[in-house]
Order: structure tokens, then sequence, then C-alpha cells
């Protein structure tokens, strides 16, 4: 009898359940056309495919600032990844806006500027628009123009738009992580099919690009409409999901930004030391100041030097550059490579010394993405050198960090910054300026 009840009240359950979360749906549906805010919270910023760039934001989507000023040029312009961007930290805790608070005119800086990822950036007219002939007049304001996924390909097409903003000083983003693959997919992507199972091109990055723009726009913008987005839009899903998703992200900003020695703390350290456990691509550290999860196979796979993929990625990287500071340095800006290591090589002291200390076995694949990445830097530092390419490098300070045991990372297997990383590289960037002689305003 009791087995009998049971069975009838189990498909009712299911069915209040399943009314439950419709109703939870529309709710939220209504909720996010009433309130803007609700659906900037529960939804990323949106991209859509671009001829160009393969993706690019919408300019009016959520988490990307109104538009600047333009009759200003700012001090300094960012050109970055999902890291300037500022993932998995509020956008006032992205680096860019953090710099600007050093300088000591207390302007706040513009975030996120959407312009640029649709084109139009002369959204003045031209009779407001300070004369080229002109010194630019300068305002105390750092202008980030980042998108997560984009490389020194990107930047290098979105050069001649951020010229146009005249910015005393251009700053462009090298993370040695996953930058020689999105370089080499980008121009690949054009050049070929976006399949990297054929050898790659051996074209320079000009006659690369010579060739892109040989190509019509019409069939460029069929092609990047064709592909799947590398930064997938998550707009057209549950809107449930996506809150879900949300949540998540704020808990780890909340809770697993940096090790806590609390009851809270300790426990998600060892929830989290369980998980890897089952995971052949999580390596768990642990030293009682400093703890997090290394990833390596994404990451080994960014800069696996027998890769004959990732060794033209490196090239077109660096040629990147150069071209950028040859376009930056021809209208009088200044430019700089900001160079910014994996967490598995800010953390390459700590670990040997904790896995000398305890005789723990390091993991064969995080060894070969430092001794990777140590290889990288190497040769790019030694182009930079030879092109006469400014470059600021962060690791001394994200070491530095760790050692003091101010841990600039999450604890989580997450590759991007915490808060503590992003008030590190913005105070490394001060401090590299103000030793140059176009020395920008800054607090020391």
């Amino acid at each position: 009898m009791l087995l009998l009840k049971k069975s009838k009240t189990l498909p009712h359950t299911c069915l209040a359940i399943l009314l439950g979360l419709l109703l939870m749906e529309l709710v939220l549906t209504v909720g996010t056309w009433i309130f803007p805010q609700l659906n900037s919270l529960i939804f990323p910023s949106e991209v859509v495919p671009d001829a160009d760039l393969e993706y690019r934001f919408v300019s009016d989507s959520p988490g990307l600032s109104s538009s600047p000023n333009l009759r200003r040029s700012p001090e300094l312009l960012a050109l970055g990844d999902s890291i300037t961007y500022g993932s998995g930290v509020s956008p006032r805790e992205a680096w860019p806006e953090i710099l600007s608070s050093f300088f000591e005119d207390p302007l706040i800086a513009v975030q996120r500027v959407p312009e640029f990822y649709s084109g139009k950036v002369n959204l003045v007219s031209e009779c407001e628009r300070p004369s080229s002939d002109s010194a630019p007049d300068f305002s105390h304001e750092v202008v980030n123009v980042s998108c997560p996924g984009y490389g020194p390909v990107h930047y290098l097409l979105l050069s001649d738009q951020a010229i146009e903003r005249k910015p005393r000083v251009m700053i462009a983003t090298f993370y040695t992580g996953n930058d020689l693959f999105d370089s080499f997919h980008l121009v690949d992507f054009h050049y070929f099919s976006g399949q990297t199972k054929r050898p790659p091109t051996q074209c320079t990055l000009e006659e690369s690009m010579e060739f892109l723009h040989m190509v019509p726009r019409v069939t460029r913008q069929a092609r990047a409409n064709f592909e799947n987005a590398v930064v997938p839009a998550n707009r057209a899903g549950l809107k449930l999901v996506a809150l879900i998703r949300a949540m998540y992200a704020m808990s780890e900003y909340a809770f697993l930004d940096t090790p806590d020695s609390g009851l809270i703390g300790n426990g998600l350290r060892c929830f989290i030391n369980f998980l890897c456990s089952f995971s052949n691509d999580a390596f768990f550290f642990d030293d009682g100041t400093n703890c997090t999860v290394f990833s390596t196979k994404r990451v080994f796979s960014g800069l696996d030097m027998q890769n004959d993929w990732i060794k033209r990625g490196l090239a077109f990287s660096l040629d990147a550059f150069r071209l950028m500071k040859s376009k930056a340095e021809s209208q009088g800006i200044r430019f700089c490579v900001l160079v910014i290591p994996t967490k598995h090589t800010v953390f390459k002291g700590a670990v040997t010394k904790y896995s000398a200390n305890l005789e723990k076995i390091v993991p064969q694949a995080y060894s070969a993405i430092v001794e990777n990445e140590s290889n990288v830097r190497e040769r790019a530092f030694d182009y930079f050198r030879k092109n006469g390419i400014a470059y600021i490098d962060t690791l001394p300070y994200l070491r530095e960090a760790v050692t003091s045991g101010k841990q600039p990372y999450k604890i989580t297997p997450d590759n991007h910054p915490n808060v503590e990383g992003h008030k590190v590289i913005a105070r490394c960037i001060r401090d590299k300026l103000l030793l140059h002689p176009l020395a920008l305003s800054f607090k020391r």
C-alpha cells in the first residue's frame, strides 16, 4: 500500500518541480526585460561574428561602458585579452581601472570601450574632434580595449582604431599561456579553413594580412557567421541556467579568491583537493601560505614548442607587436608590450621549494609548461630587444606577491589573476613607466 502511494506521489512531485522551474524561467525572462541590471548580472557581454576579428562585442552589450569623451586623448590605451578585460573580477578591479587610480588627476577611467569592437570609433562630428595637426589634449584616463580570446594579431587589427584616439602610451598585452594559439588561430581561420590538421602556412604575418584583405569582406563575414565564435554568447539558452552560472561565478569570487585559514577556508581547500584527486589534469598546491590548482593539459597545448602551429603562432605574435610599434611611433605614440606569464611560472619557486621540503613529485606536465614558457619568454625578449620594442615583464612582481603571501591567483584552476594579481600588475606598470623619460603623472 505504501509503495502504491509513493508511486502516485512521484509523478506529482516531478510535475511540481517542472512547473516550478518553468515559473522561475518565466519570472527571470520578464525580470531581465524589465530590469536591465538583472540582465547584466545574468549574462556575459554579448559577442557577434566579425569579418576581421572572428567575433566582437556588441556595442550595447552588458558590461561595456558608455562612449568615452573623444574630445581628449587618453594617457594610456590597453589592448588585451580576458586578463586585461578583467575576467573573474569586477570591472573596477581590472588592472587598467586600478592603474587609473594611480594618476594624480582623480578622473575615473573609461572601461571596456565598445566602439572599437563595432568599428565605430568616430562617434563625434569632425568639428568636435581635436585637429590632427594640433597636439592632443590628454586626459588622465586609461582606456581598456580588451576582449576574452583575443591575441596579438587581433590587437594589430584594432591598432588603427586605437591610434585614432591618440593616446600618449599604447600597451598591448602578451599572455604567454595562450596568445601563441590565438594568433595562429585567427590567421588560419581566414587563410585556410580553421582546421589545424594541415601544415601551417609559412607566409609571414604581413603576407597573410595582405591575403586577408584581398578576400572580399562579405566572404570573410560569411565564414565568421558559419563558424562558432570562440567566446560563446550564452544568451540563447535558459535564463535559469545563466543565473546558476552567474551565481557560481559570484561564489567563486567571494569565497575562492584567496586562501582562508578559517573553518570555511580549510573546508573549501580540502574539498578542492578531494576533487583534484579524481583528475589527471589538476595539480593541487598548498604550502600553507599559498593555495591554488594548476590545470596542465590546455596550458601545455598552448606552449608546446614541438607543435608547428604553435611555433607559427609565436612568430605571428612577435611580428604583430613589431607592426604595432611601427604604426604607433609613426604617430608619435609610445608603444609597449605588457608580458604576463602563466601562474605555473609565477609559482615555480614556491612549487620547487614545496616539493623539495615534502618530497612531493611535481607532475611532468607542470614542469614541461614552465620549461616551454621559459623558452618562449627568452625568444620574445630577444626579439623585442633586437627590434627596439619596449616591454614590461610582470613576472618579478607577481612572484614577489607569492613570496610575501599575497596570492595573486584564485585557489581554483582559473588561470586569471584575482584582485590582488590585478593590483600587482597595475603597480608594475606604474613603476616601469615612472622610470621612462616621458613618465606619466602617476602618484609615487
